[in-house]
């Protein structure tokens, strides 16, 4: 239930940003939404159970959106790789961050391939590297928040 909680916060933050800071609205530069799902694998115990939440959470994204199953699949994928990547590394703060950057980069890579193959998006590569940077700290620093809340969440008694 945490997980779920978070990720919803997480999205009407999303929505909220975009909507009153012009430049990352334009840039579609925040992925709350993506990175509280990475975060809501440590919730769900048993991996079907991660994965339907992975596919309902990228399902509703693809609804406010108007993209059909794209950020389904999408999510589906990264959050397959993030939770096999991660049982590799070491439990800290650090690794997860190294994570959250190298799945930031997958994820603007892997979506800006397919818009460019399904022929949405004409190729400028300025345009590519403005959303990776301009997504950068704000999603870095958020996964940090994220991280910070759940190692408190994890540590109660």
């Amino acid at each position: 239930m945490t997980a779920i909680i978070t990720t919803i916060i997480s999205f009407f933050l999303e929505m909220m940003i975009t909507l009153y800071i012009p430049y990352l609205s334009i840039s579609s530069g925040i992925l709350f939404t993506l990175i509280s799902t990475w975060i809501g694998s440590y919730y769900f115990h048993f991996k079907k159970d991660y994965y339907i939440y992975l596919f309902c959470t990228g399902l509703f994204y693809d609804v406010i959106t108007n993209t059909l199953l794209f950020h389904a699949v999408i999510f589906l994928i990264l959050g397959y790789g993030f939770r096999k990547t991660y049982t590799w590394l070491s439990k800290s703060w650090y690794s997860l961050i190294l994570v959250f950057i190298v799945f930031l980069l997958l994820y603007r890579i892997l979506s800006y391939s397919i818009l460019l193959f399904c022929g949405y998006l004409s190729f400028n590569m300025t345009h590519f590297f403005m959303i990776m940077i301009s997504s950068f700290l704000p999603n870095i620093i958020y996964g940090y928040f994220l991280c910070g809340l759940l190692w408190i969440s994890l540590h109660r008694n």
